[in-house]
């Protein structure tokens, strides 16, 4: 009596069904679209239309629309059509691309396909006609109905099959994927792409008869979608136009404000909305926790947040889906508790919520972040308005695809000391604040060269300290403007421009430049005071210092590559060590030994050098970011990082009797770290395990052994890399 009575509520809401074409004749842009249809809930709709404009998305919702034989037609080239979680109920063609070239596609995903299996019509779910697309996607998708899911046809034999069709279940289907060419014997079975993990098996709707499309408990296409940009339950998307109220996800869901601590015993946590940490609460989160965030869904931080990831077990905070889409932020609210921190975690695929916010978003607090591994954010870090906020020993690592490149932004008046950080193919932007940059490494990458991006900027009166770092980018490498500048002991690599001064003043001392473009450039009443210096520049066009429109550069006891007006400048080759392989220390015939600048006043020097020794040897300060004298041929060559493993010098160096080691892993590897003597000899083993990604710190005590120069060298997978140590009793 039930499905008669759900049958006859279908007839009756079927002779109210509103027109899917008049729906798209009074469709508006949105999200990118010409025409953007969304589709009520529970509701019927009828019929198809003809598409003649750039580009449609319909948002289905689960509502039902009947096309019986009047499909969805879009046609010609530079087109799109895009459709999600609809239940289409046919008995010919439900959509047809025709004549689909150039710039063309179609997402058909996460629908149902419907149609008599007694049907006297041989059903096309999706009809390709005259097409040469190549992006378009069928993913998700159940199809339960006599014919074939997918018909591709081309008047001319052999054209190939450009879709991307994956995770679909093709139950009751004749045959799954057609192919007709040539107009010529008759239509062929082709195979999809392989790896598509396709379904041929009953959907296990709740009640097929009456057109309850929903999946019952047992359904195998439960959590069995490729991952999406739409929210699902579960460990992954289910296929069909209705998600699926069972999973078989086992975790805990999160959303609101939240009370109580998140602990190991009940992760992973999915937050399925924005949650909020209220006033006057701290919420800690153990080692070993894994959140996984819903697209767009964020953190507001009131109170305090203490994620406490160890050395060996991280915590992870990435997106809820096998794909790489973009969740929120982590956002500490103006007057929330300073006694947050977020140490030792792996952080993923997250996106700042508006220009003035990051993943993290700090605004006039004191943070701590320490010992994380960031990765595909759009912004990391985002220091606001009265921050002092601290960064140290992170790793910023920014993929292709995503084209992000800052990785921490400084606001107004913020206080920030960024220091032991790597960033690759990511930048950091200081915009009118005070920091400091210490013993970080900046590493461009060849796939944004053409993005023209510089690492370190400086602008509308910032004002930084700059020591110990090193750059390498095939762009630029320090841009100041309208800003103050004080670099000391910088190392700077083949980077096309390396310290570019724009209504800025600046004091450099002791830094080594080597690059095919320009050393140091000024311009727009830039006053710059340069000492202590190599600037080696060998290109053909290249200049060691240049200055532009009124503006002034100061330099005394440098190595220049090109003629400069100044102060004891010298001209000779600074023989560096081996610079082909990275290694720019000097040798012992160098010029620069013992020939920097007697008197020291007004340079505030540091007390150390790039490598942490001593200054000064001798009573006289060298040349360049080195202190002392390497044997040429005997000093460990320095290798640009590889994408996988990073291994960090260690801190203090020289030391007694202790020091720290610092390494990251971007992936699960058998790790070892070793230390060696000068002859080669293995002293110890620090690691010598299998380690899943994160940054990890280990300490070396060398109490029992001599004083002298030791080297550590970190193995991961094929990957190696070696550091030198000095230990002083």
């Amino acid at each position: 009596m039930r499905k008669v009575l759900l049958l006859i509520v279908a007839f009756i809401t079927l002779l109210k069904a509103t027109s899917l074409d008049e729906m798209y004749n009074n469709a508006n842009p949105g999200e990118g679209y010409d025409k953007l249809i969304i589709l009520e809930k529970d509701s019927v709709y009828s019929g198809g239309f003809i598409q003649d404009v750039q580009s449609v998305c319909i948002h289905g919702n689960g509502a039902t629309v009947i096309l019986s034989n009047s499909p969805i037609l879009i046609i010609g080239s530079n087109k799109r059509l895009d459709i999600d979680h609809v239940i289409f109920i046919s008995e010919a063609i439900g959509i047809n691309f025709l004549d689909f070239k150039n710039d063309s596609y179609g997402n058909i995903i996460n629908n149902t396909f419907y149609g008599k299996v007694d049907s006297i019509n041989y059903l096309y779910c999706i009809q390709f006609e005259e097409c040469t697309t190549n992006n378009s996607l069928i993913e998700n998708n159940i199809f339960n109905f006599f014919g074939a899911g997918v018909f591709y046809y081309t008047s001319e034999y052999g054209t190939d099959i450009n879709l991307n069709i994956s995770n679909n279940d093709m139950w009751n289907c004749e045959t799954p994927y057609l192919y007709w060419g040539g107009w010529t014997g008759f239509p062929v079975p082709f195979i999809p792409n392989p790896g598509n993990q396709e379904l041929m098996t009953d959907p296990k709707f709740v009640d097929e008869a009456s057109r309850n499309f929903n999946l019952n408990n047992l359904s195998p296409c439960i959590d069995y979608g490729a991952s999406i940009n739409y929210q699902y339950n579960g460990t992954a998307p289910d296929l069909g136009a209705i998600e699926s109220e069972y999973s078989r996800f086992i975790g805990t869901k999160i959303n609101g404000e939240i009370d109580n601590n998140l602990t190991l015993d009940k992760s992973p946590y999915i937050i399925t909305s924005d949650i909020t940490i209220p006033t006057g609460k701290s919420i800690n989160i153990d080692s070993g926790v894994v959140l996984k965030i819903n697209t767009s869904q964020s953190i507001f931080v009131n109170g305090e947040l203490r994620v406490n990831g160890g050395k060996n077990d991280s915590v992870y905070i990435r997106n809820n889906s096998i794909y790489p889409v973009h969740w929120g932020s982590i956002i500490f609210n103006e007057g929330s508790s300073n006694g947050s921190f977020i140490k030792y975690t792996v952080i993923k695929n997250g996106s700042s919520t508006s220009t003035a916010s990051g993943v993290l978003s700090c605004q006039n607090d004191s943070i701590t972040i320490s010992n994380n591994y960031f990765a595909n954010n759009s912004l990391s870090i985002f220091c606001g308005d009265g921050s002092k906020t601290k960064i140290y020993s992170n790793s910023f690592y920014i993929e292709k695809e995503f084209c992000g490149i800052w990785a921490i932004y400084c606001d107004k008046n913020s206080k920030i000391l960024v220091e032991k950080n790597t960033f690759y193919a990511s930048s950091l932007v200081v915009d009118s604040a005070d920091i400091i940059v210490k013993e970080n490494r900046f590493m461009g990458q060849e796939y944004n060269v053409s993005q023209q991006y510089w690492l370190l900027q400086l602008r509308n009166k910032a004002s930084a300290h700059i020591e110990a770092n090193y750059f390498q980018n095939n762009y630029g490498a320090i841009l100041i403007t309208e800003s103050t500048c004080r670099g000391y002991n910088n190392l700077l690599i083949n980077c096309d421009k390396s310290f570019l001064f724009s209504g800025s003043t600046g004091l450099l001392s002791n830094n080594t430049i080597y690059s095919s473009g320009s050393g140091i450039l000024g311009t727009q009443n830039s006053n710059v005071s340069v000492a202590n210096s190599i600037v080696w520049c060998i290109g053909d066009y290249s200049s060691a210092i240049k200055v532009f429109s009124s503006s002034t550069v100061d330099a005394k006891y440098c190595i220049l590559s090109t003629f400069f007006n100044g102060e004891n400048i010298l001209y000779e080759n600074p023989l560096f060590a081996n610079q082909d392989s990275g290694n720019f220390h000097l040798t012992i015939n160098s010029p620069g030994i013992n020939s920097g600048t007697t008197d020291t006043t007004g340079l505030s020097l540091p007390l150390f050098d790039y490598d942490g020794n001593v200054r000064i040897i001798e009573n006289r300060i060298d040349i360049g970011c080195y202190e002392g004298f390497v044997i040429a041929g005997t000093d460990t060559q320095y290798e640009s990082i590889p994408m996988n493993i990073i291994l960090s010098y260690n801190y203090p160096n020289p030391f007694n009797p202790s020091t720290s080691i610092q390494y990251t892993i971007s992936s699960r590897q058998y790790v070892t770290l070793k230390v060696y003597d000068m002859l080669g000899k293995g002293v110890a083993v620090l690691v010598n395990e299998e380690k899943p990604a994160g940054n990890y710190e280990i300490n070396f005590d060398a109490s029992k052994l001599s004083s002298g120069v030791y080297y550590y060298e970190l193995r991961a997978g094929s990957l190696v890399q070696t550091k030198k140590m000095i230990y002083l009793k």
